[in-house]
């Protein structure tokens, strides 16, 4: 079997992820319901095994004035997995933050439950993105079940695969880049000039910062029926779910967030350079291989739901056929890429507090049930977005089995405000299916709130 080093070559954009940490909880969790009890013994061992199948969980970070690396733990230093039947110190479990610089990169926590078992896993933001959180937790299922034929089974680790920007970059032809320089220069005036933002913040009476040190985790489940009503109003109109959801989610901000004239209707998602750049949609190993991309409407969304799903999907559709993802690497993130850790975190404590700061969408896709199966699929499966405490949250989505997942984290003090905006989103969806589609909407979306 091949030898694991001790010690993995680091790159930029991880130095960025960790500079992450000054603007929230840069975790990302993957929470799986079963309707049959696991194996807790074979699940620990899986978990093990899987931090020597992807070498990069079974080290801790080692930040430097450049660029950082990897070291890997010892083996009594893993502490990756733990079993409870206390709802409560499950739920204290997921509140608590994972530290990338002691590691490792990924948790498990096994709730005992009569009705079913419940699986958190707990993923660093310095190792990978959505992308390789579903790749990570699908390496775990694949050795939990390798394991029932074969007790002795260990993974040849994944030593050569690619964990940089350079496999998607390579995708890319010189002759694109003028194209990719003027669309990161749009992106500029997009983002943040010449007008302030207008979006959802978690700013006190003194207009001071709230942290989210506790995070209370808010979620709409929304129904099978409601999604194929937004997949037939993204069809109509030329989008897709996503763009549905993000004009939802603009005209709920231009009804419940007060603005004053010139405020601009903002909204950062992100992109998955996996899906657009390369074979398969898979990349080399568990990394961070997301982009962002910045939509402005302006001051006003439109009349009505359709204008702005209109102006949404064809900005995406033209970002979809030039370069997607692609410009912020020559914009704003590819000069932060290259600023030493120290200066580097300067800015972002300064960024932490800036009150024009945009909301930040992030779609971590598709869930796909045999990805998942520990022996049988869960009945429930969502990604957790990670909690951030700069002042406008961060909003998630996820989809398992049909439905779509939309989640924040928030203080305890914030769970009123953000609850009315998450039903102004759903009532802004509901809205937009029955006025547009033939798909009624059947208006029984799950409304959660966890304290965990």
């Amino acid at each position: 079997m091949t030898t694991i080093p001790d010690r993995i070559a680091s790159h930029r954009f991880e130095k960025l992820v960790g500079a992450f940490d000054l603007l929230g909880e840069m975790m990302i969790q993957m929470q799986l319901e079963f309707d049959h009890a696991l194996d807790a013994d074979r699940l620990a061992q899986a978990v093990d095994l899987t931090l020597d199948a992807e070498p990069v969980l079974g080290c801790y970070y080692v930040g430097r004035f450049f660029r950082g690396h990897w070291r890997r733990l010892a083996p009594d230093e893993r502490n990756c997995f733990s079993i409870t039947n206390d709802q409560a110190e499950f739920d204290r479990f997921k509140q608590a933050p994972i530290n990338g610089d002691k590691g490792p990169q990924l948790r498990c926590c096994l709730l005992r439950r009569d009705s079913g078992d419940c699986l958190l896993f707990k993923f660093s933001h310095l190792a990978g993105d959505a992308g390789g959180t579903k790749l990570a937790v699908g390496r775990v299922a694949d050795i939990y079940r390798r394991l029932k034929e074969d007790p002795e089974y260990k993974p040849e680790p994944n030593i050569d695969g690619s964990r940089r920007l350079a496999q998607v970059f390579r995708k890319v032809p010189l002759s694109a880049l003028p194209r990719i320089w003027m669309n990161a220069r749009l992106e500029g005036r997009r983002t943040g000039k010449p007008r302030p933002t207008r979006a959802f913040r978690l700013l006190d009476e003194q207009g001071e910062v709230v942290r989210t040190d506790e995070p209370i985790y808010l979620t709409r489940v929304l129904t099978k029926s409601q999604v194929q009503g937004m997949s037939e109003l993204g069809r109509r109109y030329g989008g897709k779910i996503n763009d549905v959801v993000v004009a939802a989610f603009m005209r709920t901000l231009a009804k419940l967030v007060p603005g004053q004239p010139g405020d601009q209707l903002r909204l950062q998602t992100t992109v998955d350079l996996r899906t657009w750049y390369l074979p398969e949609a898979r990349a080399g190993g568990v990394c961070n291989l997301s982009s962002f991309e910045n939509s402005n409407l302006g001051e006003d969304p439109g009349a009505d739901f359709k204008t702005t799903l209109k102006r949404i999907a064809e900005f995406t559709q033209e970002r979809k056929f030039n370069w997607i993802g692609m410009s912020t690497f020559l914009g704003e993130t590819g000069l932060l890429m290259m600023i030493p850790r120290r200066p580097l975190n300067r800015i972002f404590r300064k960024i932490s507090h800036i009150d024009n700061s945009r909301n930040l969408l992030t779609n971590g896709g598709p869930i796909m049930p045999e990805a998942v199966t520990f022996d049988h699929a869960p009945r429930v499966a969502y990604l957790m977005t990670p909690p951030l405490y700069a002042p406008a949250p961060g909003f998630g989505l996820s989809g398992y089995n049909g439905q779509i997942t939309l989640i924040t984290a928030v203080p305890e003090s914030f769970v009123a405000a953000t609850d009315e905006f998450l039903d102004g989103i759903v009532a802004e969806l509901d809205t937009g299916i029955r006025e547009n589609t033939q798909q009624a909407p059947t208006g029984d979306y799950q409304r959660q709130r966890e304290t965990g």
